[in-house]
């Protein structure tokens, strides 16, 4: 029973809080240690300041020598969920941290270090400014850093153990073993396609790097006007300047929103230097305010190879027993009917994209005369670079 003298009210409500569920533990037996693991919200919604001190309450509260020898006999408060500590034995191989960021660095949750020259690597360098070796690319670094690692395999922990709760823990598996073999979609209009395509000589570029080149100008809208600032957020110090942006997916097919055609990227040319984040950064800041000294929450974005983990952390709650491969598609990107609506998980690529990087291109064929000779051009050029084209 906790019950301490000279308590605020936010505490007396959080030793209230913690009794709620330490009454309802029908069959406890002395002598066996088994530290519980409680993900805890307390409910009050003052402010985010008191929920994440109500959270840190509750989480320092350890039980000990306490055992519980069968099933609850009540149900426990809809807003705590008990469960015991996972074993690493219970997650499959590929779930499971693989270790540092590459062969030539040494990572930790602070600082990325030279292994040549021990030099401290600046979050922006592409290679290390004190003895010029690569450092590998900004994005890849900040999504195999060792607290990422961690923290994604802890949602991955959660999500199996939510899943077999709902009786659904063989479609998460399959969901994430499809999902582990996804391919980046980037989604775009008929003009824009056509000018990719039809010049080798050039290369898709970021949209900041295409307005100061004045290839393209802002959109009176608030995204462009807020998107520095966002994109600035989850890629600091300039590392969004170099990023395009595109969307996991098991079909081809991207976000409609953003276009008519969806341009699947072959992999060998984006691995490298490909990262997966959570979803769209707009709707990641509304989710979880992040101060002006503050970063990114760790466990939300994930290296190219471990994309299926993020996948499986972020939509574990829509996988449903009896779900198939054909229904996985649909789970990974949700259509909307406006950008805000859209539901995915975006993909992160470092530097200029070259057309022979197009794997495939779904998409109709244009309605306007005019419009089907530039449409039967395009084909062509994408034979020549060795693309399929699909037409619905």
């Amino acid at each position: 029973m906790i019950n301490r003298p000279l308590r605020s009210p936010v505490q007396r409500e959080l030793d209230k809080s913690a009794n709620d569920w330490l009454e309802r533990i029908p069959s406890i037996q002395a002598g066996f240690p088994l530290p519980l693991q409680i993900p805890y919200s307390v409910g009050l919604r003052k402010s985010a300041h008191l929920q994440w001190r109500a959270r840190r309450y509750i989480l320092r509260i350890t039980v000990k020598n306490i055992k519980l020898t069968k099933q609850f006999s009540q149900p426990l408060p809809s807003r705590v969920t008990i469960y015991p500590p996972i074993d690493d034995s219970r997650l499959p191989r590929r779930y499971l941290p693989q270790g540092g960021a590459s062969s030539n660095m040494v990572t930790s949750q602070v600082i990325l270090n030279c292994a040549e020259c021990e030099t401290e690597i600046p979050y922006a360098a592409r290679s290390c400014v004190g003895c010029g070796l690569d450092a590998g690319f900004p994005n890849v670094r900040a999504a195999d850093r060792v607290n990422e690692m961690e923290a994604l395999r802890e949602r991955v922990r959660y999500a199996q153990v939510a899943a077999k709760e709902r009786g659904c823990a063989d479609e998460l598996e399959a969901f994430g073993t499809a999902a582990s073999d996804s391919q980046a979609v980037m989604v775009r209009g008929f003009a824009a396609l056509d000018g990719f395509v039809s010049n080798q000589q050039a290369a898709m570029i970021s949209y900041y790097k295409m307005v100061r080149a004045g290839i393209r100008l802002p959109e009176n809208n608030d995204y462009d006007a807020n998107r520095d600032r966002i994109d600035g957020t989850i890629n600091p110090f300039g590392v969004h300047e170099e990023i395009q942006y595109a969307a996991l997916s098991l079909d081809g097919r991207g976000v409609k929103w953003y276009g008519d055609y969806a341009i699947t990227l072959r992999e060998k040319m984006i691995s490298a230097r490909a990262s997966v984040f959570e979803e769209n950064p707009f709707l990641f800041c509304d989710k979880h305010p992040i101060p002006p000294t503050g970063a990114v929450p760790p466990g939300y974005r994930a290296t190219w190879p471990r994309r299926g983990e993020l996948a499986m952390a972020k939509l574990h709650p829509r996988i449903r027993p009896g779900m198939t491969a054909a229904d996985f598609p649909a789970i990974l990107v949700e259509q909307g009917i406006r950008s805000a609506d859209s539901d995915f998980i975006e993909v992160h690529i470092y530097g200029p994209i070259h057309p022979r990087a197009v794997e495939r291109v779904i998409g109709p064929e244009p309605s306007k005369r005019a419009d089907r000779v530039i449409w039967k051009r395009v084909k062509r050029n994408l034979e020549a670079l060795g693309a399929m084209v699909d037409e619905e």
